[in-house]
């Protein structure tokens, strides 16, 4: 706020306004030094000494010392008995001017302040700003953080899925090898008939696997020697040496054995098959004499 007494100064060209202190009417004795005190003659001293009072109301200063930053001036009343109407003029101007620096420091501190409300408003809309900005990054990072989640749960459902097929199939597997018999040399089975005549024929029923290859038929003297798939097939069978065995008849071979050559080497091997991992055999006795005829039968598994 601008000094009140510069405000004088300004206002009233005749001369310098001392209201910088108050004396009493009687004595002059100065009672109050920059300030008004309520009830004592107010004194305005112009530029040629001449001093006229005024006597201050009950009402007239409200708030000691008007030159500070928080100062107001507020005159309600006032006697004028002992004062000229000069002197009346030259403190309403003062009055006026205080008022006038009071409503300027006021609007100017209003000013500044709706300035700072306003800047505070602003900075305050920023940080909403920011922070709404801040909470959509969030919500989009755990939006995209839970998309990759369903993903990688998904890829786990697979990878479960795939293990479990997996190791079904390296079960199977497993039994697979299990049921596979290595075979390093050939398997070799015999049986014998019971004394047979000369072109006599009886059955032998041999112990081996559902699937083989058949290597080798031996006998121990001239025979003629079939192999069968099953029982039926055997007891079907009404050829005559020599015959070819019709399609589908269940004969897998074949073998007739001489004195000169009693084992016969079947190249390439001759694979068959049987019901309940039987070779059905037939052997007819070709020695010319009656004998038991004994047949060796030589395989590989399959």
């Amino acid at each position: 706020m601008a000094d009140l007494r510069a405000r004088f100064i300004e206002d009233y060209a005749g001369g310098l306004l001392n209201v910088a202190r108050q004396e009493l009417s009687s004595t002059g004795e100065v009672l109050a030094q920059d300030g008004f005190v309520e009830g004592i003659s107010l004194f305005v001293e112009d530029g040629r000494g001449v001093k006229s009072g005024l006597r201050l109301g009950s009402a007239l200063a409200e708030c000691i010392d008007p030159a500070t930053e928080t100062g107001i001036l507020n005159v309600r009343s006032a006697d004028r008995t002992y004062a000229k109407i000069r002197d009346l003029k030259a403190f309403a101007t003062a009055v006026a001017s205080a008022q006038g620096a009071l409503t300027e420091s006021v609007a100017e501190s209003l000013t500044n302040l709706e300035g700072a409300f306003e800047s505070l408003e602003a900075d305050v809309q920023s940080y909403r700003t920011q922070l709404n900005e801040l909470i959509d990054s969030t919500d989009l990072g755990v939006s995209g953080l839970s998309s990759r989640i369903d993903v990688v749960d998904r890829q786990i459902v697979d990878v479960n899925s795939d293990i479990s097929t997996l190791s079904a199939k390296i079960t199977t597997l497993e039994n697979t090898i299990s049921a596979v018999q290595v075979v390093t040399s050939e398997i070799s089975i015999a049986g014998s008939t019971t004394a047979l005549a000369d072109d006599a024929s009886a059955t032998l029923d041999l112990t081996g696997t559902s699937y083989y290859a058949v290597s080798n038929v031996t006998t121990n003297v001239p025979a003629w020697v079939t192999i069968y798939t099953s029982e039926a097939a055997r007891s079907s069978d009404t050829r005559s040496e020599g015959d070819p065995a019709p399609l589908n008849s269940g004969i897998v071979a074949d073998i007739s054995t001489t004195g000169g050559s009693l084992s016969h080497d079947i190249l390439p091997f001759i694979v068959g098959n049987s019901s309940g991992n039987i070779f059905y055999i037939r052997a007819v006795n070709r020695s010319g004499s009656t004998v038991s005829v004994r047949v060796t039968l030589s395989y590989i598994p399959l």
